[in-house]
């Protein structure tokens, strides 16, 4: 889908009482992305208008923390930590463009409001993290707002 300015989103991936969220194609934009952005496994669009009065949409991540040909060498808070999760606000002029069809239409504040380093078996739990937390956003469990960085923590580490 290509979104028109304003133009309401349809068939979004999780859904609930606070909100509703898409699964982001990177599709052939990969190969315009910075050397370190390859290593972004997965990411999705969340909208939660009730979350706070100034900010509706939200850019939630996961990237893989190998070692990338090329790449500087990666410097990690935690000993062993194989995956991180990010979580950023979507610039408001951009909200309603922000189209998870097209990743270029999604332009996140940085630096995230919230990252998390995790110890992961493997990308696909770090996936299923992504789901879970996409997921409790838009059931109201979560709040993508920094000032509930604690309760992130807790429920990331939670599900390593």
């Amino acid at each position: 889908m290509v979104r028109n300015r304003g133009e309401d989103l349809q068939n979004p991936d999780y859904t609930g009482a606070a909100g509703r969220a898409w699964n982001i194609d990177f599709g052939d934009s990969r190969m315009d992305m910075p050397l370190g952005a390859n290593a972004v496994l997965a990411a999705c669009l969340i909208e939660v208008p009730f979350a706070h009065p100034r900010w509706n949409s939200y850019t939630a991540a996961v990237i893989h923390l190998r070692p990338i040909p090329g790449a500087p060498p990666l410097e990690c808070l935690r000993e062993n930590a194989t995956h991180e999760f990010s979580l950023s606000r979507v610039r408001p002029e951009f909200e309603d463009i922000a189209d998870p069809a097209d990743i270029r239409t999604i332009k996140a504040k940085s630096p995230p409001d919230i990252e998390q380093e995790l110890i992961l078996p493997s990308d696909e739990r770090v996936l299923e993290v992504l789901g879970l937390a996409a997921q409790a956003c838009v059931g109201g469990t979560l709040n993508p707002n920094k000032e509930y960085r604690q309760q992130w923590t807790d429920f990331l580490l939670s599900h390593e």
